[in-house]
């Protein structure tokens, strides 16, 4: 693949990556206070007017750290340009919830996609999946974020791998203005930080129109929505799928994405709070899958498997290792035989009792028969004597 194509490629990538990083800032547990609050930010993600600075620091880009400017409004519409990094400023995507479009000013081109947010989970999905992965605190605290007072809410993970998450909302709106981790050494991540927040009273709709008129957009191939039993169907390989996920992920989502004959499977995964994507395809194949610093990966049965999400190394790795277990395919293949036996067993004694029944029908009819025969010849005796007395 030539350089161009390739960094065309990562920018479309990063156009998407961007949106979801928006969308997926927040995720829920259980309904008390704290879950509360959670849930209002969640809520008002897409349903405020504000023009912000915001810096986030995810695995998910190929150059760790993007930093950009928001404009966004009640209806939905969010307006994206990126400062940072100097590879991809002016970089702009609008994306009203349904449709994505990206245009890059050193190519001069314009994409159009579908949203991420059209296949953003429900917070009912993750707040049964967090609810089993999370403890959900909060209280206020005297630190300020972009000059605002703020509640912080944490989720504290069941699971030793995973790190503590910490949102600062808002006090007043409940508006994310910052998500970090710290690991079980006290050792802080920031991954989404607002650097600059202004509330606005009206933003105009002309405001969104800020991508150029005179070039026409190049729509990109939508990946095929599939499910995990499906999945095999749609690819020239075997994607291996676990039974069950570990440190209580999930999987919320199946893509599979072509490129030049070439087949990959994406699955997004959640613990309902902390997601990641988990990429599969065959490594014979020419497919170019995102490469961050922080990826995992390994081969598993002729497959390759990379991890790549806002996780730590040890909690890729557990991943990873869920891949060489159980199977999806091998817990299928047990519990139809399971069910097979328990069909042909079933059978058997249905068959043993049908040939029961029957044989008991034959007796009563034999003796019925003869019963009835008995009767008769002694009505014919009885007829034949009648006849011969004098």
């Amino acid at each position: 693949m030539s350089t161009s194509n390739l960094r065309a490629n990562v920018l479309r990538r990063g156009a998407a990556l961007l949106a979801v990083a928006l969308a997926s800032s927040l995720a829920l547990a259980r309904d008390d206070t704290s879950v509360r609050l959670l849930r209002e930010a969640l809520e008002s993600a897409y349903r405020i007017n504000a023009r912000k600075i915001v810096v986030f620091n995810s695995d998910r880009y190929e150059f760790g750290s993007m930093s950009v400017s928001v404009l966004q409004s009640r209806g939905g519409e969010v307006l994206t340009t990126v400062v940072q990094p100097l590879s991809m400023q002016g970089f702009k995507t609008v994306d009203d919830g349904k449709t994505l479009k990206s245009y890059c000013p050193d190519q001069k081109k314009v994409w159009l996609q579908e949203s991420p947010r059209v296949h953003q989970p429900t917070a009912e999905y993750r707040l049964a999946i967090a609810e089993r992965n999370y403890r959900i605190s909060h209280r206020d605290v005297d630190e300020r974020v972009s000059g605002r007072s703020v509640t912080l809410v944490t989720a504290d993970p069941r699971a030793p791998e995973m790190p503590t998450r910490r949102y600062y909302l808002d006090r007043d709106s409940r508006t994310l203005l910052r998500l970090e981790t710290v690991d079980d050494k006290g050792r802080a991540t920031n991954l989404m930080d607002t650097r600059a927040i202004e509330f606005l009273t009206t933003v105009q709709r002309s405001q969104f129109n800020a991508l150029p008129t005179n070039i026409k957009p190049e729509p990109m191939e939508t990946p095929l929505r599939t499910t995990s039993g499906k999945a095999g169907l749609e690819v020239n390989f075997r994607p291996i799928l676990p039974a069950r996920l570990p440190l209580g992920f999930e999987i919320e989502g199946v893509d599979v994405l072509r490129e030049k004959g070439a087949n990959l499977v994406a699955l997004r995964i959640t613990d309902g709070l902390a997601t990641a994507t988990v990429y599969l395809w065959d490594p014979r194949e020419d497919v170019n899958v995102l490469q961050t610093p922080g990826m995992r990966e390994r081969t598993v049965n002729g497959m390759k498997v990379r991890v790549i999400g806002d996780l730590p190394l040890v909690a890729k790795d557990r991943l990873l290792q869920g891949f060489g277990s159980k199977t999806m395919s091998e817990v299928l293949d047990r519990e139809l035989a399971r069910a097979a036996e328990t069909l042909a067993s079933t059978y058997e004694r249905k068959a043993a009792r049908i040939d029961e029944i029957e044989r008991r029908i034959e007796v009563r009819m034999g003796v019925a028969i003869e019963s009835e025969y008995r009767r008769d010849l002694e009505r014919r005796q009885a007829k034949t004597r009648i006849g011969n007395e004098p």
